[in-house]
């Protein structure tokens, strides 16, 4: 995923990763592993260092996240000090583009509002 330069190919890379991650294994089978989940979370999270990168990609990133995080599970991932989403999400905040920063806001409303008070202490630390 970092090395995509194109944003359509960071998009669909990005598709098949939230495939994985909305994926319910049937009842008496296995799920993706917690740790294949957190480095796609961190892959998905982690932003390239070019800002117009960047800004090509906050909105898929944004999206899928918003799908994502309905699985408690990955929210509590998303949540852990090792993805910096927070870090990314504020620089999201910086790219003067309004449509990337009302859904990035969507996406911080929704992620206090989803998560357990432990968790907001935790996103509240970060902010």
């Amino acid at each position: 995923m970092q090395t995509c330069l194109e944003s359509s190919t960071f998009d669909a890379i990005v598709e098949m990763a939230a495939s994985m991650l909305s994926w319910e294994a049937p009842v008496g089978e296995s799920s993706i592993e917690d740790s294949v989940r957190l480095e796609l979370i961190k892959y998905i999270v982690r932003p390239p260092p070019d800002m117009e990168q960047m800004a090509g990609r906050a909105l898929i990133v944004t999206q899928t996240l918003t799908q994502a995080i309905q699985n408690r599970h990955n929210l509590e991932l998303l949540a852990s000090k090792e993805v910096e989403a927070i870090e990314t999400f504020f620089k999201y905040l910086d790219l003067n583009d309004m449509k990337i920063v009302i859904h990035t806001l969507d996406l911080l409303i929704l992620l206090v509002r989803m998560s357990a008070s432990n968790l907001r202490r935790e996103w509240a630390e970060e902010m």
